[in-house]
């Protein structure tokens, strides 16, 4: 629990600046994957957190690295195994060119880690502009599609927000992914992927639960949303 406070603590902060900035430079199209990261370390460090690392060494997959890392790594930039309580985070910018695989692939590769090293605590950050994310990831924009005859290209865009929301639930507990409905992505991951033992990717079951959902800031009109998502 203790680490999820950090996570949560760094989220709101992280949050807060975006609001100040998005308000301070009226721009809401600043924001981009890799400057969230460091405002977020930041946080963490100015909350006493030692040991915050960024890109260290995937330590399942080989010449692939995780955003973020809470706890004791080597000098080659890997994973301590001694660590007892490791964090790793995935952040994730979400957009109108964002695609269901990109969203997926951080799913799969935390929950490789989660599968390996149980007592990890693995989450998924997304953040954006409100009005996608809300609308990519809230049930209510997607009433009444069912019932209207729709252009392929609007179908398809709809059919992505189904499929975001069904992975990373806006209402909190927990939701559970069927693989068996995301075999083609889960097939398409296994060929990018390559495990640093050698050994066969599987992953058969994969969840998530919402910790945190920042949408609102006292005081400023929010042109951003941000989520923290634990993979289980």
């Amino acid at each position: 629990m203790g680490r999820e406070i950090d996570i949560l603590r760094a989220s709101a902060c992280t949050f807060h600046w975006l609001c100040y900035l998005s308000k301070a430079t009226d721009n809401d199209k600043l924001i981009a994957e890799c400057a969230i990261k460091y405002p977020f370390v930041e946080s963490l460090e100015r909350h006493f957190v030692s040991n915050v690392t960024l890109e260290l060494k995937h330590p399942i997959y080989k010449g692939r690295n995780i955003d973020l890392y809470i706890g004791i790594h080597s000098d080659k930039n890997e994973f301590d195994k001694s660590e007892k309580e490791p964090v790793f985070v995935e952040f994730k910018f979400l957009k109108e060119s964002t695609k269901p695989k990109d969203v997926f692939v951080d799913l799969l590769r935390l929950r490789s880690i989660k599968m390996r090293y149980p007592k990890s605590s693995c989450y998924l950050i997304v953040y954006g502009e409100k009005l996608v994310f809300n609308r990519l990831l809230t049930e209510s924009s997607r009433k009444n599609d069912d019932k209207v005859e729709l252009k392929t290209e609007v179908k398809e865009k709809i059919s992505k927000e189904r499929v975001l929301s069904s992975w990373l639930s806006e209402k909190g507990g927990e939701c559970t992914i069927n693989m068996n409905d995301e075999k083609s992505y889960l097939d398409e991951f296994c060929k990018d992927y390559q495990r640093r033992d050698g050994e066969e990717i599987k992953i058969d079951k994969l969840s998530t639960k919402l910790v945190k959902l920042f949408d609102k800031e006292e005081g400023i009109d929010t042109l951003f949303s941000f989520g923290v998502w634990e993979v289980l």
